[in-house]
């Protein structure tokens, strides 16, 4: 059975971002990011979000553009750290994610 996880990343003000996550338990995951751009919301959250999940097949549906496409890029920047992070907690916990990019 497939989780879905619905991301939205929206800019609320000048270097100010919301992130909002609907959680297939019907919770929803909420913070405000200051100082940054819309990349680093989007990647932390979803991290945060995920580090909750074992052994689990996880669809993620965002209106990060940035995020679904760095994570289905077919050559991933080994070097990217947001990216990295993201994938060391996807491998320890075992989980099977797919990032689709939704407006």
């Amino acid at each position: 059975m497939t989780l879905t996880i619905k991301q939205k990343v929206t800019e609320t003000g000048p270097a100010t971002v919301e992130v909002v996550i609907e959680l297939p338990d019907e919770s929803i995951f909420r913070e405000v990011y200051h100082n940054g751009n819309l990349v680093f919301p989007a990647f932390v959250s979803l991290r945060k979000v995920l580090q909750h999940y074992k052994k689990t097949e996880i669809a993620v549906i965002t209106t990060s553009e940035p995020l679904a496409r760095e994570y289905n890029y077919e050559h991933q920047n080994p070097n990217a750290r947001l990216l990295m992070e993201l994938n060391k907690i996807i491998a320890r916990n075992g989980l099977t994610v797919s990032v689709e990019y939704m407006q």
